[in-house]
């Protein structure tokens, strides 16, 4: 409701559509896989750090902690019975999630085996992933190196060569040019 108030607010409408915006990687490497966490982290960070920022308290390890803790708390049982029954039911919508999208359940004990470590390597490389992603502000995206700036801005990183040499970063240094100053936008149909 606060939302709808907002948007009518300020004269827009927000509408969700019923259409599943599927993104299927594809295979991929174990690096890959950690360079494509980074690299969306760093994105969303120079584009909406509150979100970032809390987005470990909505992971499944982080969250369940706290609710085994509580559980606790509240009825005298062991934190690990609250942990196990956690990874349970996250483990539950995640499958239900995955028969959604794909429309066919696993077919074989192999293929839920295989869902079930790579669910759970995911959970546990969740918080390394934004860790490291946090402390830092460059990209790699399509074997080009780019800086993330506050704002969503992208500035492409050059090399010494490719801004003058020592000279020229001393020249750009004392005129008082930044490599902000060479902002270069991304096409949507660059390669």
């Amino acid at each position: 409701m606060i939302d709808t108030a907002i948007w009518h607010q300020f004269g827009l409408a927000h509408v969700l559509s019923v259409n599943v915006a599927a993104n299927a990687l594809g295979p991929m490497s174990f690096i890959a896989y950690l360079s494509h966490g980074v690299r969306w982290i760093r994105v969303r960070k120079g584009t909406v750090i509150a979100a970032t920022l809390l987005e470990p308290f909505t992971e499944t390890i982080f969250a369940g902690t706290l609710a085994a803790i509580t559980l606790s708390y509240i009825t005298g049982l062991g934190v690990w019975i609250g942990l196990h029954a956690n990874w349970a039911i996250f483990l539950t919508i995640n499958l239900d999630v995955r028969y959604v999208l794909m429309e066919n359940s696993l077919g074989s004990w192999t293929e839920m085996g295989t869902f079930v470590m790579a669910w759970m390597g995911r959970e546990l490389l969740a918080f390394p992933i934004w860790l490291y992603a946090i402390c830092g502000n460059e990209i790699d995206w399509r074997g080009e190196k780019y800086k993330m700036l506050w704002g969503g801005e992208v500035v492409r990183v050059q090399s010494s060569r490719q801004r003058g040499g020592m000279v020229g970063r001393l020249a750009a240094g004392v005129l008082g040019r930044s490599l902000r100053g060479s902002y270069e936008p991304l096409l949507s149909n660059d390669p």
